[in-house]
């Protein structure tokens, strides 16, 4: 049985649907499918690059999707309790974060008035981030990070949360095709040859590939996917690649993308140290992706990843593609 203010929050999520483009669920103030504009820009030696910004998000980048997604979690765990399923309060959540997805999840948990996140942060954190975090109302741990991984339950301990559940290990949570999949079928439609996805987490990665795989294999369609599938053929208005060009070529196209992303937003926003993070902190290292990507992948820098776009029954593309949220100062 829910409590009145329970019975207050579970009105306040609204789903409109889990999949229909013409009912989509985010940003929840004003849900549209695309959700989030796409640019073409200019590109010296490319002729259909496009820029796909999520700095017009509720708190300035694409970690404002699995804010959402964590909201909607919560309205899955008052209808169970709703039905008698559970009898438990409200569980706090965990994460990891040293900036934008802690800001983006307490964001909406304050919104709708649910329990406040807690923050695992790196001890050596810039003091920018730890007031930041505060200021959304973050309840912020502090630990040395360098020193192991850290599981579930570690982190739930190190936060004094151990009822409560984690966010960035939580497999249950169903990350890597929960937290971006509307975002991911936003790229996929564009049917661009190539992705540049910037790579925390990897949880928006793993995302657009189990989309576009999904689509390859799935009968029927998923409603949102927009494009047909069929055997591909070379498109000469595409720009082609010589063979063996393709590491320095999409290597300096990903330098000059950075710029132009940074390029769309306030100075005080943009990157300081050329990391594609804008932290300041060190970037993860991709010589090893977790995950096999269903296309070829090439890694490029150490916080994005080069994915290209050519599964052997996807429709010829259009469009060089480039998937990019030109975070404000932020990282995972």
């Amino acid at each position: 049985m829910l409590s009145r203010i329970e019975q207050k929050i579970l009105r306040k999520i609204r789903v409109p649907s889990e999949n229909n483009p013409l009912l989509p669920e985010f940003p929840p103030e004003d849900p549209q499918f695309p959700a989030t504009p796409t640019y073409k820009i200019k590109v010296p030696g490319f002729s259909n690059v496009w820029l796909k910004d999520e700095s017009v998000n509720p708190t300035g980048t694409h970690k404002d999707r699995m804010a959402w997604e964590i909201v909607v979690t919560y309205r899955n765990f008052l209808l169970a309790k709703k039905r008698g399923q559970v009898r438990e309060p409200l569980p706090a959540m965990s994460v990891i974060s040293s900036g934008s997805a802690a800001i983006a999840i307490q964001t909406q948990l304050h919104h709708y008035g649910l329990p406040e996140l807690r923050v695992l942060a790196d001890k050596r954190l810039d003091a920018f981030w730890v007031r930041a975090m505060k200021k959304t109302g973050c309840k912020l741990y502090f630990t040395d990070l360098t020193k192991k991984a850290l599981g579930s339950k570690d982190i739930l301990a190190l936060t004094q949360n151990t009822k409560g559940f984690d966010i960035t290990s939580g497999a249950a949570l169903d990350p890597s095709t929960r937290f971006y999949d509307w975002m991911s079928y936003e790229v996929v439609n564009q049917s661009p040859d190539y992705c540049f996805i910037p790579f925390g987490t990897g949880h928006l990665y793993e995302n657009v590939l189990n989309v576009n795989k999904r689509e390859i294999s799935a009968r029927p369609h998923d409603p949102r996917h927009s494009q047909p599938v069929d055997q591909p053929q070379r498109d000469e208005n595409v720009d082609q690649p010589r063979a063996g060009d393709d590491h320095q070529q999409y290597h300096d196209l990903l330098h000059t993308l950075h710029g132009a992303a940074q390029r769309h937003l306030p100075g005080e926003y943009q990157d300081q140290d050329g990391d594609d993070e804008g932290d300041g902190q060190p970037a993860m290292d991709l010589a090893q992706p977790p995950v096999q990507p269903f296309g070829h992948i090439q890694p490029l820098s150490q916080s994005t990843t080069f994915y290209r776009l050519r599964p052997r029954r996807i429709a010829p593309a259009r469009a060089s593609g480039l998937c990019h949220s030109p975070a404000r100062r932020s990282s995972t």
